[in-house]
């Protein structure tokens, strides 16, 4: 998967439900305003995306999430070229890592670990990665927790009799995320070689309070960031321009 100047799709994943909100609305609550979501507001009303998706998992066990992201991946309509995947929960990576390290020790009941250990929206991520990624390429988003979703997806390839099309996904981080020994870890511990690459953004091509506070947060390792840093790429929008943007945008807000 190379960059390009078509429009993507934008699928942002809630560990808890965002009230049905637009994407608009939900950055007008300050609490919300945080990088992925300002950036994705900048980009949107720069370089639109096709189509914006906010969604919840529901509320069930670790197998029916699970089979409820495979249906979601099978009906997910894709307006654009490809689909970005990010998620706004928290990450927590010590938790993610004890998680991690039991996945790959267990060789059975791997429901009931997930059931015990796991987010709602990583399973749910999984199973929408199996269905979803034969049918058009994605591009998750930064932060060992997405990271956790592709070994949850693999490790159940024996107990489902499938796995993604692993040459659709395209796994976007930072260079700080990617050097990390335990994300190294966990991509040697797949059964394939996940493609990945990093992106940067000089912060420091701006000076405003806001982008600076942006600049400083762990977000900017998370979620979707990344992700959306490579659309911009695609769209040849210049680092220090996206910034100005994003600072507007949060003074519009």
């Amino acid at each position: 998967m190379q960059t390009t100047s078509s429009n993507y799709d934008l699928l942002l994943l809630f560990e808890e439900s965002p009230q049905s909100l637009s994407l608009e609305k939900l950055l007008s609550f300050e609490a919300f305003v945080k990088t992925p979501l300002l950036l994705a507001h900048t980009l949107n009303r720069i370089a639109p995306f096709s189509k914006t998706t906010l969604h919840t998992p529901p509320q069930n066990d670790a197998k029916a999430i699970f089979t409820a992201g495979m249906d979601f991946g099978r009906s997910y309509e894709l307006m654009g070229s490809a689909l970005i995947i990010g998620s706004m929960q928290k990450e927590q990576l010590r938790k993610s890592e004890a998680f991690v390290n039991e996945l790959l020790l267990q060789e059975e009941n791997l429901f009931s670990l997930l059931e015990e250990n796991s987010s709602k929206t990583l399973i749910f991520l999984a199973g929408f990665l199996v269905e979803a990624s034969k049918r058009f390429e994605i591009v998750l988003g930064g932060g060992f927790s997405l990271a956790t979703a592709l070994l949850i997806a693999d490790r159940l390839r024996e107990t489902i009799l499938m796995r993604p099309n692993v040459n659709n996904i395209l796994y976007v981080s930072t260079e700080e995320s990617l050097l990390q020994e335990q994300l190294k870890k966990l991509f040697a511990s797949l059964s394939y070689e996940q493609k990945a690459l990093y992106m940067k953004c000089d912060f420091a091509k701006n000076d405003a309070a806001v982008v600076q506070t942006i600049a400083a947060s762990k977000d900017l390792y998370t979620a979707a960031t990344p992700a959306l840093f490579y659309y911009a790429l695609g769209h040849e929008i210049k680092s220090d321009t996206l910034l100005d943007e994003m600072e507007l945008s949060y003074y519009l807000l």
